[in-house]
């Protein structure tokens, strides 16, 4: 808090008898903030799981069989994320689609970032959606843009909401 108090002062400079007073523009408070609540939106891949059902030519038989199965596929798919940081502490809430099957930690959808790294230009972290898929975060605190990366994907924006408060 010390530095967004010293951005907010404002500084009288002397010279020749004259009185200057320099401000600072209200973004370099924003730089010192570590309590966001944030939206984000954007486009993500995950692995969707289908189940499959057919015949398929069995050359051992030299005929048709029946089978069924999973498969697999990356999917294209449009989300919004919602990220909590307070008190260095913070928390992450992807779609229901983007989290796997087989998922753990979760506090109704809620999930723990881990490894927390706030900086005036970028926030860092993690999240174990389960022992094999740790994604990592990374928002740029400049321009918004945010990126997920593990064997789900993700790519949008941020923005900051006041909670409680109506947007327009």
């Amino acid at each position: 808090m010390k530095r967004s108090i010293i951005w907010r002062s404002a500084s009288a400079i002397s010279f020749a008898g004259l009185s200057t007073v320099l401000t600072f523009p209200a973004s370099a408070d924003v730089a010192g903030r570590t309590d966001f609540d944030l939206i984000c939106s954007g486009s993500g891949e995950h692995l969707a799981s289908h189940d499959t059902s057919g015949y398929e030519w069995d050359p051992a038989k030299h005929k048709y069989v029946q089978r069924s199965g999973v498969q697999y596929s990356r999917e294209q798919m449009q989300a919004t994320f919602q990220i909590e940081i307070h008190d260095g502490a913070g928390r992450i809430r992807p779609p229901k689609s983007m989290a796997p099957p087989l998922s753990s930690g979760s506090n109704g959808g809620w999930w723990q970032l881990h490894d927390l790294n706030i900086t005036p230009d970028r926030i860092q972290g993690s999240f174990k959606f389960n022992g094999m898929n740790v994604p990592k975060i990374s928002i740029d605190r400049r321009s918004g843009f945010m990126t997920m990366k593990g064997l789900e994907t993700f790519e949008g924006t941020c923005s900051a909401v006041e909670p409680g408060q109506n947007r327009f």
